[in-house]
């Protein structure tokens, strides 16, 4: 049965800052970022950048808990799905090579997958083909872990149907990009991360960035880790080959800020294929106007905030946020080894920092112990008002929801709320009816 949950603002913060001024810029952002590390457990990096100027650069807290070592600007984190905009580079490359175009059918590369006559590669780009997710099914628990090659990670959904016909609708699919993976090899006659590596991440002048393999050794790679409010556990591994294109790259935050000057200034793509992949393209949800281009979601100007052009990234143990106002050419980059670092709600606030308008700092929330019992019975599927659905489930002694393909954990504050931090919401359940939640 589906369920009726609605979704009330985070209560999280409190306690307006004010605007800052350009002059006190670094202190506030300082002050900003510390804040959220004590109120939120917030570890990692932060940048901002404007015309080429470092506006703030800062940590906080650990890159490995066990040892001690702590975070620095050169500290390596899993950026997660910005690795999509790195995918989607290498197919603009090989279009700019002549060895595709972005409007082929996938059957031209995989004739035996499923259904690849009706998918195109622009389908795939901008999670319009259809095809069924892997990240979101509970038999992802059961082998995300497992190292795998890339035609026995699309084993493992090729037989699924497709979600709907390519090209009706969007939905964000992670399995779009595992696929477009495969694409760049067959194209090129490559590995992946080696046509990566040759063809995207030197002409953008990137020497940390990489495919996350486990070998060899990365000197400054953070390690991933959960957080209930009150305490650090490690997160579940993830291998990088489960990831692949969809998610399987590491970096740092001036490498990242580096990237996305790298592809606005025409240094990786030709000018052509750049201006392709900042298109927008496809809305991702019935009246906004947030659009999806070729591995980057882009938002145009409303009111008094900017067009901004951004990627997040969420895998276990990491979130990840790249946003830049281009006609203001501010970028601002958050990463972190935390699964529910608010790093969406970070730059939002950073942003308005920047711009000299008020925002608010991080209060630390009361949290509390609920019983199994009680946790037992908000398992279940629910829906938002406008259709999509999401999961709670149980994780260790709390819960945790899934959304699309990211999965959060949950803080309980109170029997019947809890707060999903890592993107600035609180779920809050009705009375229990039957056995469930009654709304």
């Amino acid at each position: 049965m589906t369920l009726h949950l609605p979704l009330t603002a985070l209560l999280l913060l409190a306690g307006a800052a004010g605007a800052a001024t350009p002059a006190r810029i670094p202190e506030a952002a300082a002050a900003y970022v510390q804040a959220q590390a004590q109120a939120t457990g917030f570890m990692g990096t932060v940048l901002i950048t404007q015309r080429g100027r470092t506006l703030y650069a800062g940590t906080a807290g650990q890159a490995n808990l066990e040892l001690g070592a702590r975070v620095t600007p050169d500290t390596l984190f899993r950026i997660a799905s910005i690795s999509k905009s790195f995918t989607a580079a290498a197919i603009l490359k090989l279009q700019d090579q002549g060895k595709l175009n972005v409007g082929d059918r996938l059957s031209r590369f995989l004739p035996a997958y499923p259904h690849a006559q009706e998918i195109t590669l622009h389908q795939l780009l901008t999670h319009t083909a259809g095809v069924a997710d892997y990240t979101d099914r509970d038999a992802f628990a059961t082998f995300k872990a497992l190292p795998h090659t890339l035609d026995a990670l699309i084993a493992r959904f090729a037989g699924q149907p497709l979600n709907f016909a390519p090209g009706t609708k969007f939905q964000y699919s992670n399995a779009g990009y595992v696929l477009l993976s495969r694409v760049v090899e067959v194209a090129s006659g490559q590995p992946y991360a080696d046509f990566l590596r040759q063809q995207v991440l030197a002409p953008a002048g990137l020497k940390l960035t990489d495919y996350d393999a486990p070998q060899p050794l990365r000197a400054g790679r953070a390690s991933g880790y959960d957080f209930d409010g009150t305490t650090y556990t490690n997160a579940d591994h993830v291998d990088a080959s489960v990831a692949s294109g969809a998610g399987a790259l590491i970096s740092t935050a001036r490498e990242l800020d580096a990237w996305i000057h790298a592809l606005q200034g025409g240094r990786v793509l030709s000018k052509a294929a750049t201006a392709q992949m900042f298109t927008p393209a496809v809305p991702v949800a019935p009246g906004q106007d947030s659009r999806y281009g070729y591995g980057w979601l882009i938002t145009p100007a409303s009111g008094a905030e900017p067009a901004r052009t951004e990627h997040n990234g969420n895998i276990d143990g990491y979130m990840a946020l790249l946003r830049t106002y281009p006609a203001e050419d501010l970028t601002i980059t958050v990463l972190s080894n935390v699964s529910t670092a608010p790093v969406g709600l970070m730059a939002d606030d950073l942003a308005a920092l920047v711009h000299g308008q008020p925002y608010t700092l991080p209060v630390k929330p009361r949290v509390v112990s609920v019983p199994a019992a009680v946790l037992d019975r908000y398992v279940g599927t629910y829906a938002f008002a406008d259709g999509q659905q999401f999961e709670v489930r149980r994780q260790g002694a709390g819960l945790r929801v899934t959304v699309s393909d990211q999965i959060f954990p949950l803080i309980a504050v109170a029997p019947d709320r809890f707060l999903l931090q890592a993107v600035g919401a609180e779920l809050v359940f009705g009375p229990v009816t039957g056995g469930r939640p009654s709304r």
